[in-house]
């Protein structure tokens, strides 16, 4: 069961282990707790006996950012030159010579419109909902350190550790 529920995350098949542990029909509800507390308990060893690695770079990801950077600029660009007075119409069929395409010329007004619009409508998150996330990032941070210092300890016990954790310097 850990080498399944391992590989769906392996995939990016974004499945909790309650849910995954759930499916288990055949199980009692005690049953799936048991079986739940074992996959988590194996599960760094035997990503630790493959030697594997969970960090992988998905190669969509630094696209994705450059389009976002891309559509940062361009609305910073807008909002500059419609504060100076500045007809960007202008600076596109000129400078960047779409005089004669058309098509690429309207599809960039029409985006270009879309983010102005999107930028007017954006509003700041307020102090109150930020600091109730804060918190419960807080309380998350600490359920997860609580349960993963518990989790190391039992590897440290079955002497499962092949690293020992180093000390701070003094």
């Amino acid at each position: 069961l850990t080498c399944a529920y391992l590989s769906c995350k392996v995939d990016e098949f974004n499945v909790s282990s309650t849910q995954f542990v759930g499916n288990l029909l055949q199980e009692t509800p005690a049953g799936q707790e048991r079986v739940l507390e074992q996959i988590l308990e194996y599960e760094l060893l035997l990503i630790q006996q493959l030697n594997f690695h969970l960090v992988v770079h998905n190669p969509y990801r630094p696209m994705e950012g450059l389009l976002i950077d891309l559509k940062i600029a361009l609305t910073a660009i807008l909002n500059s030159a419609s504060r100076a007075g500045i007809n960007m119409e202008s600076y596109m069929t000129e400078c960047l010579g779409l005089k004669e395409d058309r098509d690429t010329l309207s599809k960039m007004y029409d985006s270009m419109r879309r983010m102005k619009t999107l930028l007017r409508g954006y509003e700041l998150p307020k102090s109150e909902e930020v600091h109730i996330y804060k918190q419960k990032l807080e309380r998350v941070h600490a359920e997860f350190a609580i349960s993963s210092n518990k989790r190391k300890r039992g590897y440290e016990e079955d002497g499962h550790v092949a690293k020992e954790p180093r000390l701070a310097e003094e």
